[in-house]
């Protein structure tokens, strides 16, 4: 069996862009950057700036690749059925605004469906991802994909480096996930030197 890494930001914050993205492409490699279009040149309390118009033609013009979130960043788990559609639809517009068109992945606000969420979902042809950790291998589950966040509160970079020594010794495909990259992080995200 092979072995795969995808690096993932998700909503993504600016400080992704200015800091990890460098760190990424300086080894050859590109991510995939999960957008909440309702986020597009805001400010988050936790996150502080978000990204604007300019990091996502840096990151087109880099050759990253782009996955979809709610418009709004719902919680896929309360929302029914329509809301969710409206808000994909709405989100994958703000993409296509913006030159993406290419988007084959989508990432549960949260990290969080329900049944009725994820068999929704499922008729959307996107590979779907949560926020569970370990590698995606054997009978991969497309509408319920495992990630690790390198933030603390999903074990930080400990267990992400154990997830990739495993990859190693038996493959599959390991997906690593974080929000921000700065000095000060949030809860969510990562220091320069953790990533």
């Amino acid at each position: 069996q092979g072995q795969f890494v995808s690096l993932c930001f998700d909503d993504f914050p600016k400080s992704a862009v200015e800091t990890a993205a460098p760190m990424i492409e300086a080894q050859g490699w590109r991510a995939t950057w999960y957008v909440a279009g309702g986020y597009l040149a805001a400010t988050e309390p936790e996150y502080g700036a978000m990204f604007d118009a300019t990091d996502l033609a840096r990151l087109q013009q880099s050759d990253h690749d782009f996955g979809c979130h709610t418009f709004d960043h719902v919680d896929c788990r309360t929302a029914s059925a329509d809301e969710i559609d409206a808000q994909c639809r709405r989100n994958l517009a703000f993409l296509r605004v913006h030159g993406i068109t290419d988007v084959k992945s989508f990432a549960y606000p949260f990290g969080a469906a329900n049944l009725s969420s994820k068999k929704h979902l499922s008729t959307s042809e996107m590979a779907l991802r949560g926020v569970k950790p370990g590698l995606n291998r054997g009978n991969v589950d497309l509408n319920m994909l495992k990630a690790c966040g390198l933030q603390e509160n999903n074990g930080g970079v400990d267990r992400a480096m154990a997830d990739l020594q495993t990859l190693t010794e038996s493959g599959g495909w390991l997906i690593l996930f974080t929000h921000d990259v700065r000095d000060a992080p949030s809860p969510w995200g990562v220091t320069p030197e953790d990533y």
